[in-house]
């Protein structure tokens, strides 16, 4: 053992220099172990656990070796990812490149003030569903952001309306001229859009956030999305807990890691072979093969919903900066009278429903966009055109122009006005 020679004690100065190797070799480990995306706390603390032992066997001196080695590999992979361009060949979209956790804001965003060209070869549905012998839709994206990490041309110059919601809202699998705020500019209509993976919490964090930084001069425009924005169960955060130095300190260490190419990669490798994969199916319209969520089919299909009622608060809590609510169904509902015709029966719309009383409750106009878009799918299928991708769970360009075409008609008879809440800050 490194704390005994010849059966006799070594000197105080020894032990100090052997225990200060141990704890540099245990920080450099720890600190190489936060590289790798499959690894969780408790494999960490494990690892950690077996190099202190290991370590008290191989020497000090051999245990700094040896964690230095480990760094060095990492390094190396990291440059490697870096030169061979192997790191972008992961990810079969944008949305795995560019999103990180915006420290600045508090919540995710995609990568400030990027830019980026990418071939899409399939869509989500493909990548991580169950059914592969589905139509595939490669293409080509470009994929821009502005310095608050959201999809728009240009930062927020004070723009009235703001466009809220999540990964259907900030049209992640399509190009920039085709995602909501590029389509309105063509009916006239200047729109900022805050977007991204998220809920109705989050939807609240971003009008807080925008009422604090730019004031109260604006209306949200708010796109619920059935397949995901209708939880069974919410509870809400309690008071925040008392947050020390030192593990606020060690968060922010660790996020710094996330951000990287090793941290990335080894991410999606383990998301892609590892993770259960989401149960799919296969509808036939017009002879093309769509994929459907199972999840999205059982959302679509309940009897009866109720919004929790955590959730209704928060929306209560930011109503004076609402402007409108737009309910867009699942691909499922849309679609499910297309490839049933044969079936006499309807879906339930519960979750609709749920925000019709919604919007009674708070004064705030609704629109259901599933019957626009039904409409549309139907004109489209006859030329092999959908509002939804094919082996995707996003509305394409089509689907986009729908809700585009129902808000600027919304804006030209008045059902959707400006009205100012009140000072800045508010």
């Amino acid at each position: 053992m490194i704390w005994w020679k010849k059966n006799r004690p070594v000197r105080l100065s020894q032990i100090i220099i052997h225990s200060i190797y141990i704890l540099l070799s245990l920080l450099i480990i720890t600190t190489t172990l936060f590289f790798y995306g499959f690894l969780n706390d408790k494999i960490i603390f494990t690892i950690i656990f077996i190099s202190l032992v290991l370590f008290g066997f191989v020497g000090s001196r051999n245990a700094l070796l040896i964690s230095l080695s480990f760094l060095a590999a990492t390094l190396l992979i990291s440059l490697f990812l870096n030169v061979s361009g192997l790191e972008n060949r992961i990810y079969y979209r944008p949305y795995e490149v560019l999103t990180i956790f915006n420290k600045k804001l508090g919540f995710y965003t995609f990568k400030p003030n990027a830019y980026l060209e990418m071939f899409v070869p399939f869509g989500d549905i493909y990548a991580i569903g169950t059914r592969k012998d589905i139509d595939k839709e490669p293409h080509q994206i470009i994929f821009k952001t502005d310095s608050l990490g959201f999809r728009n041309d240009a930062d927020y110059q004070g723009e009235e309306y703001l466009l809220i919601g999540d990964s259907l809202l900030a049209g992640i699998d399509d190009t920039q001229e085709d995602i909501l705020p590029s389509q309105l500019k063509r009916f006239q209509i200047n729109t900022y859009a805050l977007g991204h993976s998220g809920g109705i919490r989050e939807y609240v964090q971003y009008i807080t956030y925008m009422r604090h930084r730019f004031g109260n001069n604006f209306q949200a425009l708010i796109f619920l999305f059935e397949g995901n924005d209708f939880p069974e169960k919410f509870k809400a955060a309690g008071p925040p807990k008392r947050d020390n130095p030192v593990s606020r300190y060690f968060r922010q260490y660790k996020a710094f890691f996330k951000e990287t190419n090793v941290y990335r990669y080894t991410f999606s490798l383990y998301q892609r072979f590892f993770k259960k994969k989401w149960e799919s199916e296969v509808l036939e319209i017009n002879n093309n093969r769509m994929g459907f969520l199972t999840d999205h089919i059982k959302v679509s299909q309940r009897k009866h919903y109720d919004l929790p009622e955590d959730l209704a608060g928060m929306l209560a809590a930011v109503k004076e900066n609402i402007g409108h609510i737009f309910f867009i169904p699942t691909k499922y509902r849309v679609y499910y009278p297309l490839a049933h015709q044969d079936q006499a029966a309807s879906l339930p719309h519960a979750q609709w429903e749920a925000v019709a009383k919604l919007g009674q409750r708070l004064n705030i106009g609704c629109t259901d966009l599933t019957g626009p878009l039904l409409e549309a799918s139907r004109r489209l299928s006859q030329d092999n055109r959908f509002t939804y991708w094919k082996d995707d769970t996003h509305w394409n360009k089509w689907g986009i122009a729908v809700a585009a075409q129902v808000i600027a008609g919304k804006m030209q008879n008045g059902e959707i006005k400006i009205i100012v809440a009140g000072g800045p800050g508010k």
